[in-house]
């Protein structure tokens, strides 16, 4: 009688438990957001032509489940501790997939369908070091922002000129070869925040919009660029520029916005400030402008040369908009800049200290050492000389006992 009880209430219980299941089933506005334990229902008739399905810190299963309709999808995977995909999105039919903020550490041959473009394919916020060659499919909009790669090549992407904006920025990417971006042409590139110290000739692509602030360039000049004429805005603010030649931004005749702001810019040569509309040459170490030194004068529109070193310039400032008002009576370093100087100075008088001091270690080394090998030297001749006496009298004693 008991058993029957425990079996009743225990049939009831489960019953329960599957009622409260949640049906996962596409809502009024063309979503799903779904569960581990949900019930996938796309039987149902819609007239989505799009449907958003949200994966929330959910798990692979149930992409296994909805994968199968052929439904053209938005799917949103993130933080869902994903470590590696395989060939979990071949083979469907998603627009837009984001994978962002997952534990990805890389993207291999063979991942993504390669005659299935996607729009939009979020990759960013992972730990991607290694992209393997055709790992990255055909896309028009690629976030790889926030991951750890320290190399490009081309050969990752399936087709890289179906790319139209593409974020590398916040990686450890240290250098851009001719290889790297070879024939992508984009609308916008980022690759600010990153470690870049050189830019290979030919190495930037045709892009309208590019970002390389925040990184270790120390100089710039137009052969870095594929089509230099095709970019409309560049952003270079925080390196380590220090001078402006002839050359470097020669053949830039549709740029309109140029931000050279916080560099060691100290320099410039003739014609070596391009044909702008606005320029940003603020928090930099620059003494004098004057109209030589711009291709155009007449054509900016903007000008900032605050922070610098300015003490006064030779042209009439009349149909621009520049500001000149501040530190530029004193010659002042930015912060950023102020710190690195700081930090350079400490590390040097730290290595200074060090290599002093193993002189100093070493001189009193081998003073010690030739001071040990002198009363070595000492030591022995006396040993010697004691010998010598000592035989000297045994000899005379051994003559007396004879006679």
């Amino acid at each position: 009688m008991f058993a029957a009880i425990v079996v009743l209430l225990a049939s009831v219980w489960f019953g329960n438990c599957a009622a409260e299941k949640t049906i996962c089933k596409i809502d009024e506005n063309c979503t799903m957001n779904c569960a581990s334990d949900d019930i996938i229902d796309l039987e149902s008739s819609t007239d989505c032509k799009t449907i958003v399905v949200k994966l929330l810190k959910s798990n692979v299963d149930v992409w296994q489940k909805l994968k199968r309709y052929p439904i053209e999808k938005v799917v949103m995977f993130q933080q869902n501790d994903l470590q590696n995909i395989d060939d979990l999105f071949k083979e469907t039919n998603i627009k837009k997939l984001y994978l962002y903020q997952n534990n990805l550490t890389e993207l291999k041959t063979g991942t993504f369908d390669e005659n299935k473009p996607f729009e939009t394919l979020a990759l960013n916020r992972n730990q991607i070091k290694l992209l393997e060659t055709k790992s990255i499919p055909a896309v028009k909009t690629l976030y790889l922002h926030y991951n750890l790669i320290e190399s490009l090549n081309a050969d990752a992407f399936v087709n890289i000129s179906h790319v139209k904006i593409l974020r590398l920025d916040n990686n450890n990417i240290e250098k851009i070869t001719a290889a790297s971006l070879m024939g992508l042409k984009a609308d916008y590139l980022d690759l600010s925040y990153n470690r870049i110290e050189y830019l290979e000739d030919a190495s930037i692509p045709e892009v309208k919009h590019i970002k390389l602030d925040n990184n270790k360039l120390a100089s710039i000049d137009s052969k870095k660029f594929v089509n230099i004429s095709y970019t409309i805005n560049l952003d270079l603010s925080y390196n380590r520029i220090t001078q402006l030649s002839e050359n470097s931004f020669s053949g830039m005749l549709n740029l309109t916005n140029l931000s050279l702001s916080n560099n060691l810019i100290a320099s410039l040569d003739m014609y070596s400030i391009p044909t702008v509309k606005n320029l940003n040459l603020s928090y930099n170490l620059i003494t004098f402008i004057n109209t030589s030194m711009f291709e155009d004068i007449d054509y900016l529109m903007s000008l900032d040369i605050n922070y610098n070193c300015i003490k006064s310039t030779d042209f009439h400032l009349i149909n621009m908009n520049v500001s000149n008002q501040k530190d530029n009576e004193t010659c002042k370093l930015n912060r950023k800049d102020t710190s690195k100087i700081k930090k350079f100075t400490s590390n040097l008088m730290i290595a200074i200290f060090l290599m002093l001091t193993l002189i100093l270690v070493g001189i009193v080394t081998a003073i010690a050492l030739r001071r040990y090998a002198e009363s070595s030297t000492y030591n022995l001749k006396n040993d010697e000389t004691t010998r010598g006496t000592s035989n000297g009298k045994t000899d005379d004693i051994k003559m007396v006992s004879i006679d």
